[in-house]
């Protein structure tokens, strides 16, 4: 029933809207042509002003250039005419411009050129006594202007000028009214638009309303779409988010430079990353028997030691979500009090080194406040590639780094190791006020025992020997493997007597050391040792060792077998006592 009111309602008023809409045709046309009057009357207006202002700014310039060459005259100074060059330049611009816009009046442009040949005498009378002053003088210039001819062609522009003006102030005052008149019809014209405008637009309010019904409801699916929209981007938004602060994370991991500062880096990092988580990383141990923690994060307490076999993550070469509705079982190693549990395994390069472990004990109090575990499965991902990448590198540069300064034979320190920190031990030294023992270790007899027993057994011999110095050193003590049999210790702290003590214990264990290899037993072997001591006999490093070495010369001449000290005893194993050292004096 409303809906056949309404159509009859529209049915009364179409033609009423027709003829107000003919109506309102018809008043454009007339609003436009009067529009159009009022332009041309406007624009007419506008080039009568120029061409006034122009026909001033003539007079202005030639009185100007007037003035200019009486100053030069009364002066002789050449400042003066100025004014007088720049009315030429601008006096011939401004008469074309005058001439285009009085195109449209013939009596008006036969003014213009009486004016423009008034300014040309004008101006050639000026030049005239300018030349004058130049040629013959100021007197003469001075009678020439007196004489009165510049002041009656002055006197003709003048009149010429008024001429002008009078002409072209009756013409703008009839296109003054014409403007004023054309000003007013606009108006009317534009008072009647509005008015048919708004009857029109009341009677198409009805039309209206059902479009408008129909607008409302297409605007509330926009509304859900815009809803559904934001929500993307909003999600966008924060994996940009995501992936900015992995960027930004992955910069600071791949700066490490050991795997001790990447593990102080990340715990924090993962905090970042994984809000509302808590968990661990693991690292394969040296033996693949076990993964070690090295990092727990988000409150997690520190974990034991795990098998690989505990974690189903390890087992099958990829994540493994646990949740308490999924169905998959739970890993031996987070011990089934978590709500929420993932394992991401660590891979580079093909190898597993470690493991990722996410986990969330309670989703009502924390779920709200980070991430949901989908999000955290995907971003695991690539968190999981860099910190395997990472700690891949990090081990290759440490295993670099070690090979590039031991002795892969015997694990002690490479000579080029001692070039690169001799100095900085006796610098360390001679800060501290501290005593140094330098210590030439060599292998008795060591060639005849490669040539009796082979290249195998020696290597095992002098692995051997090396590991047990290296068990028997303290910590700050330094063990250096010189060349072939031949190494160098440097004792920290040590005075002659102690170091004396702890060397020739050293030779005495030494000797007293049981060799096998591959179940064959190996005789053993003596050592002798030459030393010599900071400060007390030398301040440079390569000093102390060539003092060392030849105590150590010393010491084979002696027999073998025994400490020499520099200038100093040489303790024997046959005698077990004290004889004096006198081949430094030879």
């Amino acid at each position: 029933m409303p809906a056949r009111l309404l159509d009859g309602s529209l049915s009364r008023i179409a033609p009423i809207s027709v003829f107000v809409a003919l109506c309102l045709i018809g008043n454009s046309w007339w609003t436009i042509h009067n529009i159009s009057q009022l332009v041309d009357a406007t624009l007419w207006v506008e080039r009568t002003s120029s061409i006034q202002l122009d026909v001033a700014r003539i007079e202005t310039d030639l009185v100007n250039a007037e003035t200019g060459q009486r100053g030069y005259v009364l002066t002789g100074q050449p400042e003066y005419l100025e004014p007088y060059h720049a009315g030429i330049r601008y006096a011939g611009r401004r008469m074309e411009v005058l001439r285009e816009l009085a195109a449209y009046d013939p009596d008006l442009v036969q003014r213009l050129d009486a004016l423009d040949a008034a300014v040309q005498s004008k101006f050639a009378e000026m030049r005239t006594v300018i030349r004058l002053m130049e040629s013959r003088g100021q007197l003469v210039a001075q009678q020439s202007i007196a004489a009165g001819q510049g002041k009656a062609i002055m006197d003709d522009v003048r009149q010429i000028v008024e001429a002008i003006y009078r002409s072209v102030a009756a013409d703008l005052q009839n296109k003054t009214t014409q403007v004023a008149h054309a000003r007013t019809s606009v108006l009317l014209a534009l008072t009647v638009f509005v008015l048919g405008t708004l009857t029109l637009i009341g009677m198409l309010y009805l039309t209206s309303r059902r479009e408008l019904v129909r607008k409302a409801k297409d605007a509330a699916e926009i509304a859900q779409y815009a809803q559904s929209l934001k929500g993307s981007m909003s999600e966008l938004r924060r994996e940009r988010n995501e992936v900015q602060s992995l960027i930004e994370a992955a910069g600071y991991m791949q700066s490490c430079d050991s795997i001790s500062e990447l593990v102080r880096l990340l715990k924090p990092t993962l905090e970042q990353l994984f809000s509302g988580f808590s968990g661990h990383v693991y690292l394969h141990a040296a033996s693949r028997n076990r993964l070690d923690g090295v990092v727990s994060f988000g409150g997690a307490a520190e974990t034991a030691p795990m098998a690989p076999t505990d974690c189903w993550a390890l087992r099958r070469g990829q994540d493994h979500l646990y949740t308490l509705d999924n169905g998959a079982p739970a890993c031996t190693h987070c011990g089934g009090h978590h709500a929420e549990v993932l394992c991401v395994p660590l891979i580079a390069h093909g190898d597993t080194i470690g493991l990722l472990m996410l986990m969330r004990q309670d989703l009502k109090s924390e779920g709200n406040s980070g991430i949901d575990i989908e999000d955290a499965r995907r971003l695991s991902h690539m968190v999981g590639t860099q910190l395997a990448l990472t700690f891949a590198n990090l081990k290759l540069q440490d295993s670099l780094r070690q090979q590039a300064i031991t002795d892969p034979l015997t694990q002690a320190f490479n000579r080029r190791y001692l070039d690169a920190i001799g100095d900085k031990i006796l610098a360390q030294a001679n800060r501290f006020n501290q005593h140094l023992a330098v210590a030439m270790l060599d292998v008795d007899h060591f060639k005849q025992y490669n040539d009796l027993h082979g290249h195998i057994a020696g290597d095992h011999v002098l692995t051997s020997v090396a590991q047990f110095m290296q068990t028997h050193i303290r910590e700050a003590d330094w063990l250096f493997r010189y060349g072939g049999e031949e190494f160098l210790i440097i004792l920290q702290g040590s005075s002659a007597q102690s170091a004396r003590e702890k060397l020739d214990a050293m030779r005495e264990a030494i000797a007293g050391l049981k060799f096998t290899n591959a179940d064959i037993v190996l005789p053993g072997v003596t050592v002798s040792i030459g030393c010599a001591f900071y400060p007390e006999d030398e301040t440079g490093l390569l000093e102390l060792i060539h003092l060392a070495d030849e105590a150590l010369y010393r010491a084979k001449a002696a027999g073998r077998n025994r400490v020499c000290l520099h200038q100093s005893e040489t303790i024997s194993v046959a005698s077990k006592s004290n004889i004096v050292s006198i081949a430094a004096e030879a």
